[in-house]
C-alpha cells in the first residue's frame, strides 16, 4: 500500500498559531510521522510504503511493533 499526505506540516503550524494545539504536541506528532513516512517530492508532503510480509507489517522497510 502506498500512502501520501500533503499539507500536514502547514496545517499543524496554523493550528499552533491559532492557539488550538500546543507546539509540543505538534512536535511529537511530526516526529511520529517522520518515523513512518519519508519526505515526498513536493514541499510539505510525505509518502510511506506499507507492506504486509511474512506476518509482519513494514513501513518503508522498517518493521512496526
Amino acid at each position: 500500500m502506498h500512502l501520501s499526505l500533503s499539507g500536514a506540516q502547514g496545517l499543524a503550524n496554523t493550528l499552533v498559531e491559532l492557539g488550538l494545539v500546543d507546539q509540543m504536541q505538534v512536535g511529537m506528532a511530526m516526529g511520529m510521522m517522520m518515523a513512518f513516512a519519508q519526505p515526498g517530492t513536493e514541499p510539505d508532503s510525505f509518502t510511506s510504503k506499507i507492506e504486509f510480509k511474512d506476518g509482519s507489517i513494514l513501513a518503508n522497510g522498517q518493521p512496526l511493533q
